[in-house]
């Protein structure tokens, strides 16, 4: 959400409106009306991290062999995108697949 909330922002600015201090919740509702059912919209169980929004078209499964194909092989720091170690990779490939389970 708070990278949709970010795009949404610049998005306004650009066509000249500025609204700096637009809350997640007024996107939220805008999102809401306009795509209704189509999005999901998820909390992290840890609650400093941004929600997840996300079709809700998308299986389980599909999410799982999402982060099983995608986990340790780059790492998107502040400072980019970055190749991880072999060990690196598996250390991370099972801490994502951990942390999916546990959601599911």
């Amino acid at each position: 959400m708070s990278e949709l909330l970010e795009r949404y922002i610049r998005k306004l600015s650009q066509e000249g409106v500025n609204a700096p201090s637009y809350r997640s919740s007024k996107l939220t509702n805008r999102l809401i009306k306009s795509f209704g059912s189509r999005l999901s919209y998820r909390q992290p169980l840890d609650r400093s991290q941004s929600e997840i929004v996300y079709s809700s078209h998308v299986t389980t499964g599909e999410v799982v062999e999402t982060v099983v194909n995608t986990s340790g092989d780059q790492w998107a720091g502040e400072e980019g995108i970055e190749e991880v170690t072999t060990e690196a990779k598996e250390d991370e490939k099972y801490l994502h697949i951990y942390h999916t389970a546990k959601i599911i």
